[in-house]
């Protein structure tokens, strides 16, 4: 094959065509647990994190109130993936060998929020990399916001076993139902959506404790209480904790900041220096995006020691 210019259009027209077919088709779970924001500039800003005022009797004239303030921002990071083609296998018309490898590019850059949001609940309970908007590790024993009162969010697993699992899952619940916001009002009164992230040795566990209609010969009253994400990442940090998430909310407890979604990008001009020096065209993709935590009252982390 002549590797001309028209050539290498037709070339970067097929690869984009793979690539934004792979991205497309490639079903993350990363929404599931993070509220997506468009960004337009270097930071997000997420000052206005607090609850909205409550519904209060309207006597004389409103009552204005402001959101609560916090100094809070998220700055995007730029992020790339990238492949080389070897001159000869255009020449030689091998082609065939790197469309894989296009599809793969494809699906990583729609993964790979979800490695940034699994980090995220990984070190939520660092209390350097796991910061969220107060200054306190998103996971804590002792947080209070405004009117709050304590809120602990970093809960002691049982074990392991369906019975426990089930045990823990009921506290967990029980926790999330009694967090109060920054007013003192329940931040989650209604509890109709859960996702609880279990690592993949856990993941027959909640399936059961959450499908199973019969469990030891009794009737389960747990059935569809949860959907299930059995997370790789978290499970290759800990194979024995877990996090239950309640995202039936406008907001969900976790964020990405979306600056530049990933698009497909290519260097592959026959007469630039880069080919004349390394005989070879550049195939990638990049995008501009960060992970953040939001409201810490909308999840749990349960340790199994």
């Amino acid at each position: 094959m002549i590797v001309s210019s028209d050539t290498l259009a037709a070339i970067r027209t097929d690869f984009q065509a793979i690539f934004l077919e792979s991205y497309a088709g490639f079903v993350a779970r990363w929404p599931d647990a993070a509220t997506e924001f468009p960004s337009t500039t270097e930071s997000l800003d997420l000052s206005w994190i607090g609850e909205v005022p409550s519904m209060k009797e309207w006597v004389d004239e409103r009552v204005l109130e402001g959101l609560r303030r916090y100094r809070y921002a998220i700055t995007n990071k730029n992020w790339e993936a990238t492949i080389k083609v070897d001159r000869n296998a255009i020449e030689d018309d091998t082609l065939g060998v790197y469309r894989p490898r296009i599809q793969g590019l494809g699906q990583e850059a729609k993964r790979h929020p979800e490695e940034i949001i699994s980090d995220l609940l990984i070190n939520g309970d660092d209390t350097t990399l796991g910061l969220a908007f107060d200054a306190a590790a998103f996971f804590a024993n002792t947080r209070s916001v405004g009117d709050s009162g304590n809120i602990d969010n970093l809960l002691a697993g049982t074990g392991v076993t369906q019975a426990q699992f089930q045990a823990d899952y009921i506290a967990a619940k029980v926790a999330l139902a009694g967090y109060k916001n920054d007013r003192g009002k329940p931040m989650n009164p209604v509890l109709n959506k859960l996702l609880c992230v279990v690592p993949p040795a856990l993941e027959f566990v909640a399936k059961q404790t959450f499908n199973a209609t019969i469990i030891s010969q009794t009737q389960n009253i747990l059935v569809g209480e949860a959907d299930v994400w059995a997370n790789p990442y978290v499970g290759a940090d800990d194979a024995n904790d877990w996090y239950l998430l309640n995202i039936g909310g406008p907001i969900k407890p976790l964020a990405i900041s979306m600056r530049r979604r990933p698009g497909f990008d290519a260097l592959d001009d026959p007469r630039s220096e880069h080919v004349f020096k390394n005989r070879s065209f550049l195939y990638g993709t990049d995008g501009r995006y960060v992970g953040g935590y939001l409201l810490p009252w909308m999840a749990a982390k349960t340790i199994n020691s």
